[in-house]
């Protein structure tokens, strides 16, 4: 065996080299298919979020701080908390939340 850098390298055989392969690309596989469910699940975890608890960003705009889910402006009247431009006749008015009265662009 010789040892460069604190690893030791072995002769292999080509079939070695290939059952080794083979296994670091199951374990790939493997890897990749746990990652995807850990995704799945932390989407299925921020729709689920009831952003209950948020902070002001410094953009103005709320941020939960359960989920880390950027949501929309920030409006301390609001009982959500963020600006709502739908006003109460039904109609939208993007120039007017209709708690706080602040802008959608935020002028």
């Amino acid at each position: 065996m010789k040892m460069k850098e604190g690893i030791y390298y072995e002769k292999y055989t080509n079939d070695e080299l290939k059952q080794l392969i083979g296994n670091i690309n199951e374990e790939i596989i493997q890897k990749k298919n746990e990652l995807s469910l850990l995704h799945d699940n932390v989407k299925l975890y921020k729709n689920l979020c009831n952003h209950s608890d948020l902070t002001i960003n410094d953009w103005g705009s709320a941020d939960c701080k359960i989920c880390g889910k950027h949501l929309s402006w920030y409006c301390p009247t609001s009982p959500t908390l963020e600006c709502d431009y739908e006003q109460e006749d039904g109609s939208y008015n993007e120039d007017s939340c209709r708690y706080c009265g602040d802008p959608e662009e935020r002028k």
